[in-house]
């Protein structure tokens, strides 16, 4: 990680707009006949060495020397010359070894030509039956989308045609890499873009699992590889396919690459991730540079790389042209800053106990970012019980103007645990502090009581849905885009995990506010129980299936970073200086207290206010001894490997940055309101004042009186 930051720390002031892609060999300007070739060719883009030799497949054509994929174009474009109908899927369907080899006809035989024309009569099998023997017909007859419910076009490649669906399994679970799906699309994004092909979210592309981009950040010292790998490479031994090997080489590609883009964003200034994106320019517009030696030195070190890659010679290798290994590199790295533009969903599963209070100022923490788009708030017992807090948060959409987000009724009791056999609990073990809705209501009250509402009572009313199932629809809807930000106990999401055992695979990652590893507070509620935090051990049954659950990602905001913070008498008044509905409520209803939920809500919208954080694996006991609820953590290597996730720790932050966010979005206008929201006071100003009165230590603590 420390070298991902180092290459960042130059990498986000350089201009590495993404370049270009032509065909090498002018097809004509006819778009279907662009579409079939670049599709054709995509399709049997394999490897183009011998890999008992090591000789390069290689061709003259038109008066040039042509190598690797390039030589493949070429003899195609000299087939289509000749008269042959190469891009006929009737023809391919049975087209023989022997044809296919004349095609081919070069310096050496095509490498793997068996496995060539097995491709080729499986996609001209398809394409005949089904779509005239034209993969133009197939493009135009997809969703102009790489995933639209089944019909987009990566969609339908990897569904229709075995030869695209690049899946492996790796410890039992699918990896889905779909390099040569996105390639193709990609390149017809890049060369027919302006005419016959339209692609309408270019954002959602991924890195390509290749082997090129691998090498370039081994030069770059982001990966290393183990020394039994390291041999296999440098001796020219072949990595058989879906090996462990080759799977961890593909799979760490699109994890650095993801870890280097989000360091590079995180130093660059926000108007400039927001680049302008449209479908006939993509043009990433970084206005600094780092300097001619170090983008000489890059240069240098790519083609070191390339270099590298060319002489190992792995069996899996699968080159592309000189001009796509290198857009492919930078698309992969830098793709997402045009993505910045599209809003970020997500779905908050909150205890709304209101008004005001960490739960509701979590909830106008994340609705008041430009950068989201809020799907729904579903609502459980925790800090309040249920069916109040659906009142108040109905009530506060209704006061910022945002009554179009759907507010989603939860569990009211957690799966296992009752009031009933914590108070038998404590009189063994001890008292608990702090139980949220079964002792700190004012007044506490039954489960289905309402007690007056300061703000008045909404008249808009949940949706006729329950939460987990919301929860699941929300994710099939929008698979792999859908942050849920839990700072609630686990119960909704547990029973959504119990009802569709893919839902935590399908959401995009898991935002947890909850747990407790070693605090450094004289907070009573944690000096002598530090890993019994309350929304962990109010229903652990819960907390302990949602941690084993296959989330793609976890990060976790626990009580020893939030302990840091403080909602205090002079950030109120700030907030209660601007003019929106939010300040107002802030003004209104807030009070001092640690700001639990805020931290982890405005850390996931702006990562770099974290300036310390850990991968640890994180559990719950739910032994119903003394450590029922606590909070269990294992370094990498100590976990007993019973199921548990590795999970990101949130250690420490910088508190003016924090402060200075959060009382921005406290005094903003919510965007996307349907009601006037009148003018507000500029909040920057005002946050930057609070920031400095503040310093950027520690928060004083907090006693236990003013709780969530």
């Amino acid at each position: 990680m420390d070298k991902i930051v180092e290459v960042a720390g130059w990498m986000a002031y350089e201009d590495l707009p993404m370049p270009d892609y032509a065909e090498p060999l002018d097809i004509g300007s006819d778009p279907d006949k662009q579409i079939d070739f670049i599709m054709v060719t995509d399709s049997i883009d394999t490897a183009f060495t011998d890999f008992s030799n090591h000789v390069k497949f290689q061709v003259d054509y038109m008066g040039q020397h042509w190598s690797d994929s390039e030589a493949e174009f070429a003899c195609l474009r000299r087939a289509m010359e000749e008269g042959i109908p190469i891009l006929d899927g009737r023809y391919l369907a049975k087209i023989s070894r022997d044809e296919l080899n004349k095609i081919f006809a070069g310096n050496i035989e095509m490498p793997m030509l068996d496995e060539k024309l097995a491709v080729l009569h499986e996609v001209g099998g398809v394409l005949a039956a089904k779509y005239d023997g034209r993969f133009s017909n197939f493009v135009h007859s997809c969703s102009p989308k790489l995933y639209d419910n089944g019909n987009g076009l990566v969609d339908r490649l990897v569904k229709e045609f075995p030869r695209f669906n690049d899946v492996s399994m790796y410890d039992g679970h699918e990896i889905k890499f779909y390099k040569l799906a996105q390639l193709g699309i990609w390149m017809l994004y890049r060369q027919i873009r302006k005419g016959g092909f339209r692609l309408e979210d270019p954002q959602k592309m991924t890195a390509f699992a290749d082997y090129i981009v691998p090498a370039a950040l081994r030069i770059l010292g982001i990966l290393k590889y183990s020394p039994a790998l390291e041999h296999t490479i440098n001796t020219y031994q072949l990595i058989p396919r879906d090996s462990t090997q080759e799977i961890e080489i593909r799979a760490h590609l699109l994890y650095a690459t993801a870890l280097l883009r989000e360091e590079v964003n995180k130093i660059r200034p926000h108007d400039l991730l927001a680049a302008p994106f449209d479908a006939n320019d993509y043009v990433l517009r970084i206005d600094r540079s780092i300097g001619v030696p170090f983008r000489k030195a890059l240069q240098m070190k790519m083609k070191m790389a390339r270099r590298i890659v060319l002489s190992a010679k792995c069996a899996t290798l699968c080159k592309l042209a000189g001009a796509v290994l290198f857009a492919a590199t930078f698309a992969a790295l830098f793709a997402p800053a045009a993505a910045a533009q599209a809003k970020r969903k997500v779905i908050i599963d909150q205890d709304c106990a209101g008004p005001g209070g960490t739960d509701m100022q979590a909830v106008l923490t994340i609705l008041n970012s430009p950068e989201t788009d809020v799907l729904g708030v579903t609502v459980l017992t925790g800090d309040a019980w249920r069916d109040e807090e659906v009142l108040h948060a109905l009530r506060l959409l209704e006061i910022v103007g945002r009554t179009d987000v759907p507010v989603v009724p939860g569990a009211v009791f957690p799966l296992v645990n009752t009031k009933e056999e914590m108070a038998r609990w404590e009189n063994i073990y001890g008292k608990i502090i702090y139980k949220g809705a079964w002792n700190w209501g004012k007044p506490v009250h039954g489960p289905y009581e309402i007690p007056p509402m300061p703000e008045g009572k909404p008249t808009t009313k949940a949706i006729d849905e329950d939460a987990a199932h919301f929860l699941i629809r929300m994710v099939r809807k929008y698979p792999h885009e859908v942050t849920i930000y839990a700072a609630g106990p686990m119960t909704n999401l547990a029973l959504a995990i119990s009802l569709d055992p893919e839902f935590a695979s399908l959401a995009k990652e898991l935002i947890v506010m909850g747990g407790g590893i070693a605090p450094e507070t004289n907070d009573p509620e944690f000096v002598v129980t530090p890993r019994r935090e309350f929304n962990f051990w109010i229903d652990a049954e819960a907390t302990k299936r949602v941690f084993r659950a296959p989330w793609p990602r976890i990060v976790v905001t626990t009580v020893d970073i939030s302990v840091k913070t403080k909602m205090s008498k002079e950030m109120i008044r700030q907030i209660a200086a601007g003019t929106s509905p939010s300040a107002k409520y802030i003004a209104k209803y807030a009070e001092e207290g640690y700001l639990w939920d805020e931290l982890a809500a405005a850390a996931w919208l702006d990562p770099s206010m974290i300036t310390k954080s850990v991968k640890l694996y994180m559990d719950v006991s739910i032994d119903h001894g003394a450590s029922y609820g606590d909070t269990m953590v294992w370094v990498p290597g100590q976990q007993p490997g019973l199921g548990e996730q590795l999970v990101e720790v949130q250690e420490d932050l910088d508190l003016a940055k924090f402060y200075r966010e959060f009382v921005a979005l406290m005094t903003a206008d919510t965007p996307g309101a349907h009601v006037a929201a009148g003018a507000r006071t500029p909040p920057v100003a005002g946050a930057e004042r609070f920031a400095k009165s503040q310093g950027e230590g520690s928060a004083a603590e907090t006693d236990a009186s003013a709780r969530r």
